[in-house]
């Protein structure tokens, strides 16, 4: 009975050593970065995947420009059953008996010019992979920023509680020592009932940050597509903080660079040039075409039979002649028929057939001329969205730098104001234990005091996000 209780204890140690183990693991795992959230929202994120399905698309249309340019090999056969009167294909022979025939063949068909058309296609889906590939990294991109943006917004909310924590913290020891300032007949009864008013309007604030904290937190695992929120939560880097303008480039230098390398603006890029080829294109139907084709067929019939002499000789009556009356008669070999092998039929009617054909275009409805009048509508607009696409980015540079500059000037003025406002704050909370101030003047320098921090705060990762934006525009990866 000791040795099973004694079993039992090791097995539920056991267990909760792998409990814990486990938890470990999990703890470990959920303690998320910047990079590996980015990394596993590019992962799971569904327009990802499809428009990496779109550069498959695109990939293959690539291969099978290439594979114009082989000859293609077709073969085909048939088999036919013929119920009365018909004309044997082998023989040549009108019968009305039931037969069976076969075909087989083999085609080879090149196409040797046909106005440098496969050419222009060929490079014109190479252009158009090549956009494809722009527009996956320009969706990837977007979807990093949006990520770095709510993890940025967690990071903010969180420090945000811990203000609020903080404040509650220093309200609730006022509330203490209030209490007993009260008690020793040093501060009135309304200062007391007003600081403990000010501690639970701070616990309020506290839960409606901790609630600020979940939904930031909710945000991000949905943009990484997490089927839970759990106990995920983010790695707090150590921020470097150059409050300074020289850290901010100027708006032609990020726009020279966002114009080489942002995948959006080159992705719009290659897709003038496939417009380009495809006005090509369609020039290409103008031209003469030159093609050749080869092609190898043989057949067998059962109605077809081979024919060989006996040796004996049938005299067969042809006329008369003339005053005598006497017959004419002329010798017919006679002949004995047999059945024609098949694989000797296959030889025998092999035929085999080379054909050089030019076909020139004189007149088709002017589809010809639609093709390419369409053609170059499509690149007049494929150069507008290009045009377009860099009016954008100017104008989100021109934000984003706009945004930046006045996010550090409102950042270098909230630490000058939380600078000011912590010596305010401190000398009001030495006059009120004094009971030189109530509560009331005291509660309004502490709310002034957090408040200025909140501002500096926000200003700050304000300030972090804009700097990211402009150095994502220059091509440099979103790290913190």
């Amino acid at each position: 009975m000791e040795l099973k209780m004694k079993n039992r204890r090791v097995l539920v140690l056991f267990l909760l050593l792998g409990a814990l183990c486990v938890s470990h693991k999990s703890f470990s795992q959920n303690n998320w970065e910047l990079e590996k959230c980015i990394e596993y929202a590019l992962e799971h994120n569904i327009q990802v995947k499809q428009e990496k399905l779109n550069t498959e698309l695109s990939s293959e249309d690539l291969k099978s420009s290439k594979a114009d340019f082989l000859p293609s090999l077709n073969g085909n056969a048939n088999v036919s059953r013929s119920y009365g009167r018909s004309v044997d294909q082998y023989t040549n022979e009108i019968s009305d008996e039931t037969r069976t025939t076969s075909r087989f063949g083999i085609s080879s068909r090149l196409v040797l010019f046909n106005g440098m058309s496969r050419l222009n296609r060929l490079k014109r889906n190479r252009f158009s992979l090549q956009s494809t590939l722009s527009s996956l990294e320009s969706v990837k991109n977007d979807i990093a920023v949006n990520v770095a943006s709510a993890y940025l917004n967690i990071l903010l909310n969180k420090q945000l509680k811990q203000e609020a924590q903080k404040q509650l913290d220093v309200t609730e020891q006022q509330v203490e020592v209030t209490e007993k300032l009260v008690e020793a007949g040093k501060q009135a009864k309304s200062n007391f009932l007003e600081i403990q008013a000010q501690a639970a309007q701070e616990r309020l604030n506290l839960v409606q940050a901790k609630n600020s904290v979940n939904n930031s937190v909710l945000q991000l695992t949905q943009l990484l597509e997490l089927d839970s929120v759990g106990d995920f939560s983010i790695v707090t880097p150590e921020f470097t903080m150059e409050d300074n303008k020289q850290t901010i480039p100027s708006v032609n230098t990020v726009y020279a660079q966002a114009t080489e390398v942002l995948p959006r603006i080159q992705a719009a890029h290659y897709n003038v040039k496939a417009r380009e080829k495809s006005i090509d294109i369609a020039k290409s139907r103008l031209t003469p075409s030159l093609t050749l084709s080869a092609s190898y067929s043989t057949g067998y019939s059962d109605f077809r039979q081979l024919y060989d002499t006996t040796g004996d000789v049938n005299m067969k009556p042809v006329g008369i002649v003339e005053n005598s009356g006497a017959q004419v008669v002329s010798p017919q070999p006679v002949y004995e028929s047999q059945n024609y092998p098949f694989f000797d039929q296959v030889t025998d009617n092999a035929q085999t057939s080379l054909q050089l054909s030019l076909n020139i275009p004189i007149f088709n409805n002017l589809d010809n001329n639609t093709a390419i009048t369409k053609a170059k509508i499509q690149h007049k607009k494929a150069k507008h969205r290009l045009e377009q696409e860099k009016n954008q980015l100017r104008k989100s540079i021109q934000q984003a730098h706009a945004d930046a500059m006045a996010a550090l000037e409102k950042y270098q003025a909230a630490k000058k104001n939380v600078a000011s406002r912590r010596e305010a704050f401190n000398y009001a909370e030495e006059r009120f234990n004094l009971g030189l101030i109530n509560s009331v003047d005291y509660n309004t320098s502490k709310n002034n005091f957090a408040r200025a921090k909140s501002e500096m705060l926000q200003a700050k990762f304000e300030f972090l996000f804009k700097r990211l934006i402009l150095e994502f525009y220059q091509g440099k990866p979103i790290q913190l």
